[in-house]
């Protein structure tokens, strides 16, 4: 398959990630592909080192823009995706990390699988990819993920297990895919909408499934398109949470309350418990900073009324 598609790369203080992302882009069989790169805040020159690397680099088309603010995951995002709507026609996007490294085959079957679904009435929203970790290759990170709401559960689909355990090929459905690799058609957007940018970082893409399978879509992992993830690069914070970055931490139970908020309102209490059940637990195990942003999220956004900032942003 050779549909055209645009990759689309969003790069905060990490050029060297962004760079050895464009290494392993090189190497896909497919060659039928752009990448647009928003670059945001020039922290640490960024713009300069892309550039140099870009310069002897002439066969990879790559287009950046600058901006100088953080916009969030979804706030990029949506950036990029209606400067390619305006100015690029390929017909798929492939939203992928920074801190990624795919495998050659990787679009080859994000492309192929969406084609299959499409002649056989599944109808697809967003495909993603079999996600391992970078550092710990035998680690997996994510096959999707699914959503609860009566247990208030979110979670990742394979998270930390053995990968070898998930080596089987093909097309497996899901709840969501996370946002390191989210593959799709681009009338999708003509449906569903932008990214909402309500969230500044964590649980947009759930929401954006989330939303595209309220609209009749589903949503898929193609196991045959392995990632590598170098997940938490730009925010500090890796799936094992060795690191705590405050800010992170607040914007991931932020997102998690706005997301049931939005989507399953009735359930917003189900939600808070499960916050206060993770805060006992901080406190047990005497992880009081966690604690204390857990506590602060909960009287910000569990007292406050339930359509209280949930209005998708585009």
């Amino acid at each position: 398959m050779q549909s055209a598609t645009q990759i689309i790369i969003i790069n905060y203080k990490n050029w060297h990630d962004t760079l050895e992302c464009f290494e392993s882009l090189l190497n896909l069989e497919n060659k039928s592909f752009s990448i647009l790169l928003v670059e945001m805040c020039n922290l640490d020159l960024s713009r300069l080192k892309i550039n140099q690397w870009l310069n002897t680099h002439p066969d990879l088309k790559v287009k950046m823009i600058e901006v100088d603010v953080n916009l969030g995951f979804a706030g990029a995002n949506n950036l990029a995706l209606r400067y390619s709507r305006e100015n690029d026609q390929s017909e798929f996007y492939w939203l992928l990390n920074n801190d990624t490294v795919a495998d050659k085959y990787s679009l080859d079957h994000l492309i192929a699988s969406w084609f299959e679904l499409k002649n056989t009435n599944r109808n697809p929203a967003f495909i993603g990819s079999w996600v391992a970790d970078y550092d710990h290759r035998g680690i997996l990170q994510s096959i999707g993920g699914s959503v609860s709401k009566w247990s208030g559960m979110v979670k990742l689909t394979g998270l930390g297990l053995d990968s070898s355990e998930y080596h089987e090929k093909g097309v497996i459905t899901t709840d969501f895919v996370i946002g390191a690799s989210m593959f799709f058609h681009r009338k999708l957007i003509e449906t569903i909408g932008f990214m909402d940018t309500g969230y500044f970082l964590y649980f947009e893409d759930v929401d954006w499934c989330i939303t595209a399978r309220s609209a009749g879509f589903h949503n898929f992992t193609n196991l045959s398109s392995r990632i590598f993830h170098k997940q938490g690069a730009s925010t500090g914070n890796k799936y094992d949470k060795t690191n705590f970055n405050p800010a992170t931490f607040e914007h991931l139970h932020s997102g998690y309350l706005r997301f049931f908020k939005k989507h399953f309102p009735r359930f917003v209490p189900i939600a808070c418990f499960m916050l206060l059940k993770q805060m006992a637990g901080k406190i047990v195990r005497r992880r009081f900073p966690e604690a204390r942003i857990i506590r602060k999220v909960m009287i910000n956004k569990c007292f406050a009324p339930i359509n209280q900032q949930v209005k998708q942003s585009n």
